[in-house]
């Protein structure tokens, strides 16, 4: 069952990247508990709807955001590690963010992500 659920997370996460909101939409469960405290106002989030209200939040504070997925990993059991990297530029100049020095594939806009 693990390389099909590291298999689901690299399909989710091309989807996302490409802005494939059908697709990566797809790969959750209705329920999903989403942990969204990244956020300054971030709480945990409960169904698609409030992931989809997550992710569009976080990508509003960005005037560019790009992610590079590195590796899907077979963490055991059901579990997969997702390595990736973030490069952001904040909406005020002063503002930069990287988690790491990247090339990536640019995220999709926000409005990109509700479904149709």
């Amino acid at each position: 069952m693990s390389q099909e659920n590291v298999e689901a997370v690299r399909v989710m996460w091309d989807a996302f990247l490409r802005g494939d909101a059908e697709r990566t939409l797809a790969a959750f469960h209705p329920d999903v508990v989403w942990d969204g405290r990244n956020l300054p106002d971030g709480r945990v989030a409960r169904g698609v709807g409030e992931v989809i209200d997550h992710v569009s939040r976080w990508a509003a504070m960005w005037e560019e955001w790009t992610v590079d997925v590195e590796r899907v990993v077979d963490a055991g059991g059901d579990q997969v590690l997702l390595i990736m990297r973030e490069r952001s530029r904040g909406r005020s100049e002063q503002v930069k963010v990287w988690t790491a020095p990247a090339a990536g594939n640019a995220a999709p806009a926000p409005e990109a992500l509700s479904p149709s």
